[in-house]
């Protein structure tokens, strides 16, 4: 059975109706850039659209990637920060449709590579 589609172009008789497939948007590799280091756990991931944070997590295990539900398409900017770390940024991250019905994003894979402070 599927699922309705949040923030579908489609209403009224139009309406489509979403597999109950759920496909993350962005998956995150967070790794120390010196030693190659898997570095998840204790990072703050922030997401932006238009300027304004639409999604905020702290990541509390040390699973790579982290996997992000950014649903619709729209352009993003991805900011991973961590204690000891400098901030990594990747801007104008574009989330597509990955089919006609706008329920699926193509998943976009970011490799964020955070340099020590120190």
């Amino acid at each position: 059975m599927g699922a309705s589609c949040s923030g579908s172009p489609f209403t009224g008789s139009d309406k489509k109706v979403c597999t109950a497939i759920f496909i993350r948007g962005i998956h995150v590799t967070i790794t120390d850039s010196v030693s190659g280091a898997a570095i998840p756990a204790q990072s703050i991931l922030t997401y932006l659209s238009l300027g304004m944070v639409v999604r905020k997590d702290t990541v509390t295990s040390n699973f790579n990637p982290v996997m992000v539900a950014l649903d619709y398409p729209a352009t993003y900017d991805v900011i991973v920060e961590r204690p000891g770390y400098r901030a990594w940024e990747a801007r104008g991250v574009s989330i597509e449709s990955a089919d006609d019905i706008k329920c699926h994003p193509k998943t976009v894979f970011l490799n964020a590579k955070l340099q020590p402070t120190s």
